[in-house]
């Protein structure tokens, strides 16, 4: 996509596009950055209404899915524009993911000689099925997948019972 058919998508004129970005890069990085920011607003406030973290981690992924699903052209650029830039775009991704080992770490309370490097494992397996539903543009069945990605995510620290259990949404 040229920077003219972004502004024009966008529906500002080629001069306003050049006012807000320096090239084509920039205005992807603007764009990913507010989808980033979008996901993480609605998994702030879903995080922040659960009782427990076990529930936290499964309400801020479904709010993430939901987001997606309800902006697939953010999700296509968070998901597969954005690795198009090359390094750029790949510090972009390490910086944003890096923002949800939080999220996982009150599970190494219950798992102290689990690995650290489950979070990454984790974390980058989530994405990998986030990117396949996106790259086949089923953005609108993200959701769907909040059983699965929960049990992902809980099953290394919690049992594959209990992570089943709270991933049916029973926590």
């Amino acid at each position: 996509m040229t920077h003219q058919q972004i502004a024009a998508r966008a529906g500002v004129s080629f001069t306003t596009f050049y006012k807000h970005f320096e090239n084509k890069q920039d205005a992807l990085l603007g764009a990913y950055d507010a989808g980033a920011e979008g996901i993480r607003g609605a998994v702030i406030g879903a995080i922040a209404a659960a009782p427990d973290w076990i529930s936290a981690l499964r309400a801020g992924l479904g709010a993430a899915l939901q987001w997606m699903a309800d902006a697939p052209d953010f999700a296509r650029v968070r998901v597969i524009e954005i690795t198009k830039l090359g390094p750029a775009g790949f510090q972009r991704i390490d910086a944003t993911l890096a923002e949800y080992y939080p999220l996982l770490e009150p599970a190494y309370e219950l798992a102290p000689e689990r690995s650290r490097i489950l979070t990454e494992a984790i974390l980058g397996a989530i994405t990998e099925v986030i990117y396949h539903y996106v790259l086949l543009e089923r953005e609108a069945e993200l959701p769907t997948l909040l059983p699965e990605l929960t049990y992902l995510a809980l099953a290394p620290f919690l049992g594959s019972e209990e992570a089943a259990r709270v991933a049916g949404g029973q926590a």
